[in-house]
């Protein structure tokens, strides 16, 4: 019987696999990303009023190479609640995957400060949503981040 669910549970895999779920594409997309950035913020999920970061301050800020990508904003608030979002297309698949790497190690950053300076926003970070599709990304750290990330996915598939 445990061999029988075993099996069983593979195949689910495999099915689910085949049919796209379980993780990013790796075949680039087309995708509106002002449709993306105003999906984003046209929403209540954050507590904090979150403001764009020019475009020129965004990789010195935040700490990103943005040199591969084609589009992207990041709006963060200014408050202590770690909320913030960004949206960025990269020229492929490869330097998306990349940015996504960048933006872990940028939320883990945010974490280990706001541990300590602002507990509260830990949850936010702890479960930032970091979303990829072919060459997008859209990275969301939000209050209500049950609702980010299933709002993230629904924009990536469009």
């Amino acid at each position: 019987m445990k061999k029988f669910s075993v099996l069983i549970a593979f195949a689910l895999t495999l099915c689910l696999a085949a049919c796209g779920f379980g993780g990013a594409s790796d075949e680039p997309v087309s995708l509106d990303v002002a449709a993306i950035s105003s999906g984003i913020s046209s929403t209540e999920l954050f507590i904090d009023s979150l403001a764009p970061i020019a475009n020129e301050r965004v990789a010195d800020l935040i700490g990103l190479d943005l040199t591969n990508c084609l589009y992207y904003e990041f709006h963060t608030g200014a408050g202590a609640s770690g909320e913030e979002w960004g949206v960025f297309e990269c020229d492929s698949v490869d330097s998306a995957k990349a940015l996504v790497s960048q933006l872990e190690a940028h939320r883990d950053s945010m974490l280990e400060t706001y541990e300590s300076y602002a507990p509260d926003a830990v949850p936010r970070l702890e479960n930032a949503v970091i979303e990829r599709a072919g060459q997008y990304v859209v990275y969301i750290t939000a209050e209500n981040y049950s609702e980010a990330k299933t709002l993230a996915s629904s924009l990536l598939a469009a």
